[in-house]
């Protein structure tokens, strides 16, 4: 991974981290486009011919350690309601957890250069990727446990303070509460 990639991803990490930390509208588009970007960047930024099973391995794994602390840390997050709508922050737990999986990235990015530089190194060129992965984790486990409340989960919001709420989501919301057909 390039010193680019390296002030990118810690830019964004940055500014998702003090955003939620600050409190913020539960914006759903944001909170699943966002990371689902990253993710897709992350996947970009491989080069398949220097993947090897190896590699593969270990970007593997550190997509499933990525998902593992984004699920772990969705249910830290705070959720409350302002105005009728869904809003969350991040807890003490929050930062904690993100503190640990930079720890546990940075842990086995030195296990993986141990075992076979080479592989770590590709492997390595997908680090947003398993970031962007985490982040989609943690935003799919907060609307879940939004869904779970009376609150509006708003779709996207605009600059004159107005929501839109995207009809699909607005009946998952009602079906979770009880109202509503049930899936099937």
């Amino acid at each position: 991974m390039n010193l680019a990639m390296i002030a990118l991803v810690v830019l964004l990490v940055g500014y998702l981290l003090v955003r939620r930390m600050t409190g913020q509208l539960m914006e759903a588009r944001r909170m699943l486009v966002l990371p689902a970007i990253l993710t897709v960047i992350g996947l970009a930024s491989l080069n398949s011919a220097t993947l090897s099973a190896t590699a593969i391995g270990f970007l593997l794994l550190g997509c499933i350690v990525g998902i593992g602390f984004g699920l772990v840390r969705g249910y830290t997050v705070r959720i409350t309601e302002r105005d009728g709508t869904a809003w969350m922050r991040y807890s003490i737990a929050s930062v904690g957890l993100w503190i640990a999986a930079i720890a546990a990235r940075v842990l086995l990015i030195s296990v993986e250069s141990a075992i076979d530089p080479t592989a770590a190194s590709a492997a390595g060129q997908a680090t947003m990727m398993a970031v962007g992965i985490g982040f989609l984790a943690e935003s799919v486990v907060v609307l879940y446990r939004a869904m779970h409340s009376d609150a509006t989960i708003v779709w996207r919001a605009d600059k004159s303070g107005g929501h839109t709420v995207s009809p699909t989501l607005a009946d998952m919301h009602n079906r979770v509460r009880g109202g509503g057909s049930k899936i099937r």
